[in-house]
């Protein structure tokens, strides 16, 4: 690999490599990180503001490997207009990191805010050592320029990396502490449905007592029996109210509307029960009372059902997005570590570091192939597959 390398001039080797680069982590920012914005439009979830927050910091990397290319290629301009154009180049990141930079400051919780100050801290060292880089190269002091961007450039860009990665992190651990949280939901929803359905059936369990085997003596205590479990259907309806949307909200709304017809015929029922007319009461049972309850019930179970299928949907996507998320981050450090391992490569004159690059940029590639190769296996069909954008 170094003796094809080196028979390229500078301009070959900086277009080769490093728009694979730039190519490949637009790629994998549209697949590994925006898979958890898709999933909050599929489910409408809580970690929406982190999937932004995930998405932003992804834009950070591609500008601050896009400042530390334009600066490498402004130290190996041949011309000034190249210089000019470079220079340029460099003012133009800058500008977008510090907007992105102000746009996740309004996003992130405390601890989020903390490492931005940090990153801000840091980002404006780095700034001035570029403008300073600028000023040397400008006065054709390139081995002064290499020098600085080599140094402070490199040390400071490692920790704007490590603190943008610190970020992505934070996110990703607040996602999966939301989805959690939305799997906790979802089983609190199915635990108000089964109470629901529990006095459903204990509703239709006493009705029949009154109707066919308790004597008069009897029938106070089954009809309070009756209205606690109707009360229960209602406190338990009215919490899963405030936490139902989209076809869970239809289908209670469904099952409500057939509950409150069959609770009105309960009600019949029971009057005449208890005006000692059972012959009359028994007959409106059997012709509505009976019909109407199984309907609610099938209504309750599919209202469940649907909640259950949600759960399930819900834990599946989330952990999915996630993965895709943390794989998306992993493959973002790779590439920035090859980033500045080509970088220097380019940067050196020493045949033994350019071998020593060389022979990190292939351990490198390695990890990232098996970082796409799990990404492959992930992303769904609707999805743009890494292998179809990479540049082989």
């Amino acid at each position: 690999m170094l003796t094809i390398f080196s028979r390229f001039s500078l301009a070959q080797r900086i277009g080769s490599g490093f728009l694979v680069i730039i190519v490949l982590l637009g790629a994998i920012t549209l697949v590994g990180l925006n898979a958890l914005d898709d999933t909050r439009k599929a489910l409408e979830l809580v970690v929406s503001r982190d999937a932004k927050n995930v998405r932003e910091a992804a834009r950070m990397v591609q500008d601050l490997i896009s400042l530390q290319r334009a600066e490498k290629n402004l130290i190996l301009a041949r011309t000034q207009q190249e210089m000019n154009d470079y220079e340029k180049a460099i003012t133009e990141f800058d500008a977008s990191l510090r907007l992105r930079l102000h746009s996740l400051s309004a996003s992130v919780d405390e601890e989020g805010a903390e490492i931005l100050n940090r990153f801000r801290s840091f980002f404006e060292h780095y700034s001035k050592t570029q403008k300073e880089i600028v000023t040397l190269t400008r006065r054709n002091s390139n081995t002064q320029a290499r020098k600085l961007s080599q140094g402070d450039g490199q040390r400071l860009y490692e920790e704007l990396s490590y603190l943008i990665e610190s970020l992505v992190k934070e996110s990703e651990t607040t996602a999966i502490s939301n989805a959690e949280n939305l799997a906790d939901k979802a089983l609190l929803k199915a635990g108000y449905g089964n109470q629901v359905l529990g006095s459903l059936l204990d509703t239709l369990e006493n009705k029949k007592s009154i109707l066919f085997e308790d004597s008069p003596t009897e029938i106070p205590g089954r009809v309070e029996r009756v209205e606690k479990a109707h009360q229960n259907i209602r406190d338990n309806v009215l919490l899963l109210e405030g936490l139902v949307h989209g076809p869970e909200k239809d289908r209670l709304l469904r099952f409500k509307k057939r509950w409150l017809k069959y609770v009105e015929t309960t009600e019949k029922i029971i009057r005449l029960a208890q005006d000692g007319v059972k012959d009359q009461a028994q007959a409106l049972y059997r012709k509505s009372g009976r019909t109407q309850h199984e309907i609610a019930l099938r209504a309750l179970r599919q209202f469940i059902k649907q909640i259950e299928l949600e759960l399930n949907r819900t834990r599946k996507l989330v952990h999915s997005a996630i993965e895709k998320a943390q794989l998306g981050n992993r493959t973002i450090r790779s590439l920035s570590k090859i980033h500045r391992a080509e970088k220097d490569l380019i940067l050196t004159i020493s045949p033994a570091e350019m071998q020593r690059y060389s022979a990190r940029i292939s351990l490198l590639s390695g990890a990232l192939t098996n970082q796409l190769d799990k990404l492959e296996l992930l992303v769904t069909s609707k999805e743009v597959r890494p292998s179809s954008r990479f540049v082989h």
